[in-house]
């Protein structure tokens, strides 16, 4: 857990009732068995219920009409190996984190303990939720692999920690980052045009960082080179809960890629 963060839990703690969070022992396959274990630093006290949870020092994403979000379990998370320079950024990932644990979703992320990354996987865990990794080998062998997560996937390359994570998801939502989390974003966009799936994309928008992004995607829409229902794929925001609350009525249309001799639809 990033020092940070750590503060701010400690900071929680004295405020609030405390829980034990999961984690894992990693095995020789990579993947953790999970294990009650207390944040270090933190006096034990039981958590009588779901509904003692930490508060952080971060905006409040808690909805209690949020709904059961049946048919979303399992949650991508695209963003940065770092925190940018914008504290918005790690205090929405941490929101993230935080609200995906509360309403029983498991995160599926790319399995770093740095940046963004790390900040959305300790929300989660600190709000007792399963959160599960995929890193490719030679991350692990920098030294960067979360080592505390509920599940640890370890694959030989990129490629292959994507098509995991699109396979273990059920929606995807990207938080700000740099050259990989928009290289994730638009393969899995990119996916759902050619009708590969139908999974909810959501992306939040914190601070307008994605602001030139979106309207580069509205100049390929108006150029005809993105069919106008392909664009509405992609559902934004500045609100996890917000974008969890589009998903629940998400209904991906199917329209053919090509354009060309075809009237857009409007």
């Amino acid at each position: 857990m990033n020092p940070e963060y750590a503060t701010a839990i400690a900071q929680a703690h004295r405020e609030r009732v405390p829980r034990y969070v999961l984690a894992s022992r990693r095995c020789d396959h990579g993947i953790g068995g999970r294990r009650p274990f207390l944040e270090a630093g933190l006096e034990p006290r039981a958590a009588d219920s779901l509904d003692l949870i930490l508060t952080t020092p971060t905006p409040s994403v808690r909805l209690a009409n949020l709904g059961k979000m049946t048919t979303v379990k399992q949650v991508c998370v695209f963003c940065g190996s770092s925190s940018g320079r914008n504290p918005a950024y790690a205090a929405a990932a941490a929101s993230l984190g935080d609200l995906l644990a509360v309403h029983d979703v498991t995160l599926v992320f790319g399995g770093g303990r740095i940046g963004l990354m790390g900040v959305v996987a300790d929300a989660a865990l600190a709000a007792g939720g399963h959160v599960v990794g995929v890193i490719p080998k030679a991350m692990e062998d920098w030294e960067v692999a979360h080592r505390q997560l509920t599940e640890l996937h370890v694959v030989d390359s990129m490629h292959e920690r994507k098509a995991l994570m699109a396979d273990l998801a059920d929606a995807f939502i990207a938080l700000p980052g740099g050259f990989g989390t928009l290289d994730e974003l638009c393969e899995i966009l990119t996916w759902a045009q050619l009708g590969m799936h139908r999974k909810p994309i959501g992306l939040l928008n914190i601070d307008g960082y994605f602001d030139l992004l979106l309207a580069f995607f509205d100049r390929s829409t108006s150029d005809r080179f993105v069919h106008p229902a392909h664009r509405r794929l992609l559902l934004e925001g500045t609100d996890p809960r917000a974008i969890l609350q589009e998903f629940s009525r998400h209904d991906a249309q199917r329209v053919h890629k090509l354009l060309e001799g075809t009237e857009p639809e409007r």
